[in-house]
């Protein structure tokens, strides 16, 4: 991001450059309207309805994407909550696999006893 803003500089130190070098009187006439000023004040004008208009084309899509970053920043919150929720019964479930494993070796290892038992 601060690319963009070196090169604003370096593109405004151009433009005043460029406005103190035409300072000769001229003449502008839209349809019916007619100024008489310099071309310095006409260069700036020029300049300025420039920066609107490319702001004036670049605001929607800019608004458009902060609403996306938005809604994705929910939408990860939301997942990352979903995710942690999982792995808490992931680790849960462990559990009681490995409660089960040692309640089935306890079995095991009794009824081992019982058939030992019998056969003796």
């Amino acid at each position: 991001m601060q690319i963009f803003g070196i090169l604003a500089l370096i593109l405004a130190i151009v433009a005043i450059i460029l406005l103190l070098q035409n300072l000769a009187a001229a003449s502008m006439t839209v349809f019916l309207w007619n100024a008489h000023t310099s071309l310095a004040v006409l260069l700036a004008l020029a300049i300025a309805a420039g920066v609107i208009i490319t702001l004036l084309l670049v605001l929607p899509g800019s608004i458009r994407n902060r609403m996306a970053a938005s809604g994705l920043k929910k939408k990860i919150s939301g997942l990352e909550a979903e995710r942690d929720a999982l792995q808490k019964k992931a680790a849960d479930a462990e559990k009681e696999v490995s409660a089960l494993e040692e309640q089935l070796a306890s079995y095991s290892a009794a009824l081992e006893d019982k058939q030992n038992n019998a056969l003796k």
